[in-house]
């Protein structure tokens, strides 16, 4: 895991709000990972950040990356599929896996 220079635009950002993802189904419904990195993987594992049990899913499913001030979602299948901004509430699957992005401002 990369440490985050709180003068980086990832550290201003940060600072100002928490991002996470939420699990909306399977067995880990319920579960928050918040994200403080510059890029998170996700997929079943190994040499993931966020490891999920659902065989549905690849061991390498999708990156969740902070790229010019907000965070996005890649498909890790191809290149060729569109990278998905992420705003607060959006909901996605990943295999059979429901997850929401939520973005709350720090007090």
């Amino acid at each position: 895991m990369e440490t985050v220079n709180r003068n980086s635009a990832l550290g201003d950002f940060l600072a100002r709000y928490r991002a996470a993802l939420v699990i909306l189904s399977g067995e880990a419904r319920g579960m928050e990972y918040g994200l403080d990195q510059r890029s998170t993987a996700l997929g079943r594992g190994p040499g993931v950040d966020l490891a999920l049990e659902d065989d549905s899913l690849r061991c390498q499913h999708a990156l969740v990356e902070f790229c010019a001030g907000h965070f996005v979602l890649r498909d890790l299948a191809s290149d060729d599929l569109p990278v998905l901004e992420l705003k607060d509430g959006d909901c996605f699957r990943l295999g059979r896996l429901e997850l929401q992005f939520t973005l709350n401002a720090r007090a």
